[in-house]
């Protein structure tokens, strides 16, 4: 498809290509974004282990950050999957979503942590399923409203017409 058209100024025309702009675009879009996510995932990695983390040999903590990390790679291979088999195309804007599930995403883990720490040596000298069971049962209120807010805040997003929110 090509479009010529003819400015009547001294007999300049110009001519735009743009049957391949599309696919172009899209591949720079799908390309430029790893990177971003990688270094991304790294800072997030980092600012875990040394938030939740002890500086010690037994206490690091560093095997929580597979699963908080993995929860939110899934989410963003599902979201990404969707949204696809819609039909919607892959655009510059993808790039930051995975940023902003790494951000929400990780601070129930956060919430976790923090009552695990609260809990005292009484309650945490039970077995470790009636020790999670207490964390739970203290943190799910948290995650459940985090979350209800965060459904509620994308939910607002999505239908603004505001082009900046």
């Amino acid at each position: 498809m090509c479009v010529c058209l003819d400015s009547g100024l001294l007999g300049l025309d110009s001519s735009a290509e743009v049957q391949f702009s599309f696919s172009a675009e899209e591949t720079g879009a799908a390309k430029s974004g790893p990177p971003f996510m990688a270094a991304g995932f790294l800072v997030m990695s980092l600012y875990v282990l040394l938030m939740m983390g002890k500086f010690d040999i037994v206490e690091h903590r560093a095997w929580l950050l597979v699963p908080a990390l993995t929860s939110v790679i899934f989410g963003v291979v599902f979201s990404v999957g969707v949204t696809s088999v819609i039909g919607l195309p892959f655009t510059d804007s993808h790039t930051v979503i995975p940023l902003l599930l790494l951000a929400i995403g990780i601070d129930d883990a956060f919430v976790v942590v923090g009552v695990l720490d609260n809990l005292t040596r009484k309650e945490n000298s039970d077995t470790i399923e009636q020790t999670f069971g207490k964390v739970m049962k203290r943190a799910g209120v948290s995650i459940s409203i985090t979350s209800l807010t965060s459904i509620v805040s994308f939910a607002v997003c999505g239908i603004t017409v505001i082009p900046g929110v």
